[in-house]
């Protein structure tokens, strides 16, 4: 009896989840000014896009999203509530993250469950649990012409799945399946709800570059060596003179006979 009744917590936040990520489809469709079936497609790829793409993956059977009719009526729930209704202010602020990280939680365990369960090894469990939690958002970004905002530039949201789905993979292999799922949820939660929260983002490739890894002490020295190696070298003269050495001096020294002799006229001109 215990175990069903973990089982209808996980579905109640697995049904949870989709709606809220439904309706934040919802809510980029009315800024998108898109229409019903615009409201729809976006609550559908948003809140299920992550689940079907796991299941088309692991091939096994046909996705869950199809044969349990709670999950499309309630991401169309999510879609007839954004449209209906103008979803904002600091309610939605405030319920929003906190959702949306027991969903990438939940979906991070469940999708990494499902792979253990058709015999896959550790590897592919942690990477389709990270595509059932982010798979659905990245779809929609897709569809919408925009760079999926899990690939970088904002807080830990795919590294949180990837930690959840870990961590349900170290715990399952002690034998405790419900102990696992639940752990995983918990941790993949926690990491992203205290990425929100501190503002923590994984580095670009530009905060790698050697002028931000090198200490201080030696950073001018490259930054000044560098410019030295793109500085141009200054062009080569074309008076064999101004070449030879020994010219440039015995110019030097009859032009300052010249000027003697122009300022002392009694000094007869030196012969060239």
């Amino acid at each position: 009896m215990a175990l069903h009744g973990v089982e209808d917590v996980f579905r109640v936040l697995d049904l949870s989840g989709v709606f809220a990520n439904a309706v934040l489809g919802g809510v980029i469709a009315r800024r998108e000014k898109l229409d019903p079936i615009g409201f729809a497609t976006l609550a559908v790829l948003s809140g299920l896009g992550g689940g079907l793409l796991r299941d088309v993956l692991l091939q096994h059977g046909t996705p869950v999203a199809l044969t349990d009719y709670a999950y499309l009526l309630t991401a169309f729930a999510g879609a007839a509530a954004s449209y209906l209704a103008r979803v904002e202010g600091p309610l939605w602020d405030r319920v929003w993250p906190l959702m949306d990280a027991i969903a990438l939680g939940c979906w991070a365990s469940a999708g990494a469950t499902k792979t253990l369960a058709v015999g896959l090894g550790w590897l592919p469990a942690i990477l389709l649990g990270a595509v059932t939690a982010v798979g659905g958002g990245a779809i929609r970004d897709i569809v919408l012409r925009r760079v999926p905002g899990v690939l970088g530039g904002n807080t830990l949201y795919a590294t949180a799945a990837l930690v959840g789905a870990g961590t349900l993979v170290l715990v399952y292999r002690t034998g405790h399946p419900t102990a696992a799922s639940l752990c995983g949820l918990l941790v993949g939660a926690g990491v992203c709800l205290l990425a929100r929260w501190r503002g923590w983002i994984l580095p670009s490739a530009d905060a790698w570059s050697p002028a931000n890894v090198v200490p201080g002490r030696y950073r001018d020295r490259l930054h000044r060596a560098t410019v030295a190696r793109r500085r141009p070298n200054p062009p080569a003269s074309s008076d064999p003179a101004s070449r030879d050495p020994a010219s440039r001096g015995s110019g030097s020294r009859r032009s300052a006979s010249r000027r003697s002799a122009q300022a002392d006229p009694s000094h007869p001109p030196e012969q060239p």
